[in-house]
């Protein structure tokens, strides 16, 4: 494992709860060495040495999503290459996806989505890799580019799995984290010792702290409005009023405003995708192209419940395209023909 620093309020840690230290003490033998700890006058960071990650590990559920990459240079005679994927958990190679190469091309878009469990300490560094296909000799790696989870995982900026602007319980934009808006939420302000969030009537307004936050006014208009018949029966079979809905994305706005409003040195990732930068070992100070892709993960004491999201690229569609001229006029006649004149 490595060093996990956090700075200490000025009143002491008195005030600082023993989950605050650390989100992912969800294993219950690390909760009741806590509790039993919890009372004692034992100095925080005594008591943290007492929890034994080696004998604890924890278990990520993780979802990798990978969508293109842009290669810089030819690894072919062709002046192309046939780039394929493999992922490997620190120097071990779990998957290797020759299969899905793809042939003769620097700016490969592959569309793909892997899920993988990875046990951490033991399993800190996610090795991405871009490999050149070859017919007749070796495969040569092009690039990789390195995802520590474990300072992820760690993080105070809750990287885990990134917010969306919008809350969605059905459609493309469906809810991907494990944990509604309203609980993270909740759970943030019981770490940072602030009182539990108090939400208005009708739901479009919430205090946390001495800070008030409004939902978007698109999400409340669209929720009023909507006259899709999908969207009333999916209500109705989950049981998710118009009311939750709104309150689902009240919590939200203030999630996205806890680094401006609440905590400076503590913003919340938002959704977004990652363009890395691909190295080679053997020419680690030059760039071989960019990757983009995302990453979500989640504990699996509260693994993921939905279907992964299917990123594949649409496949052409052949069409036969028919263009008719009815008339034409004022139109100049600057050919020349030598026998119709």
């Amino acid at each position: 494992g490595k060093f996990r620093i956090q700075e200490i309020p000025k009143n002491g840690t008195d005030c600082m709860s023993p989950m605050s230290i650390n989100r992912a003490l969800s294993n219950p033998q690390m909760q009741a060495l806590l509790r039993s700890k919890s009372g004692s006058n034992m100095p925080t960071n005594q008591l943290m040495l007492q929890l034994d990650f080696n004998k604890n590990p924890i278990t990520l559920k993780c979802r990798l999503y990978i969508i293109k990459a842009l290669l810089y240079r030819a690894w072919d005679q062709s002046g192309k290459a046939d780039p394929f994927i493999k992922i490997a958990l620190n120097n071990d190679t779990i998957i290797d996806d020759v299969d899905g190469k793809l042939l003769n091309t620097l700016e490969p878009v592959f569309g793909k989505s892997y899920e993988f469990d990875v046990q951490l300490p033991f399993q800190s560094l996610i090795r991405i890799q871009i490999w050149d296909w070859d017919m007749t000799s070796s495969n040569d790696m092009i690039g990789e580019t390195k995802i520590d989870i474990e300072n992820r995982w760690f993080s105070c900026h809750r990287a885990t799995c990134g917010l969306p602007k919008r809350y969605d319980s059905a459609g493309y934009n469906t809810w991907r984290d494990t944990k509604k808006p309203t609980i993270i939420l909740t759970e943030l302000c019981r770490t940072t010792n602030i009182n539990v969030p108090v939400y208005t009537a009708d739901f479009r307004s919430v205090t946390v702290g001495d800070k008030i936050f409004e939902c978007d006014p698109a999400c409340v208009e669209f929720v009023m409005n909507t006259k899709s018949p999908v969207d009333i029966l999916y209500r109705k079979v989950h049981h998710e009023s118009t009311e939750e809905y709104i309150r689902q994305n009240t919590a939200l706005a203030a999630l996205h405003a806890w680094g401006r409003k609440i905590n400076q040195k503590c913003a919340l990732v938002a959704e977004h995708i990652e363009c890395r930068s691909l190295f080679n070992p053997q020419f680690p100070e030059t760039e071989q192209g960019k990757l983009e892709m995302w990453l979500d993960f989640f504990p699996m004491s509260r693994p993921p419940s939905n279907a992964m999201i299917d990123i594949t690229p649409s496949k052409p569609t052949s069409y036969q395209l028919r263009v008719i001229i009815w008339n034409t006029t004022d139109v100049e006649l600057n050919d020349e023909n030598f026998v119709t004149r």
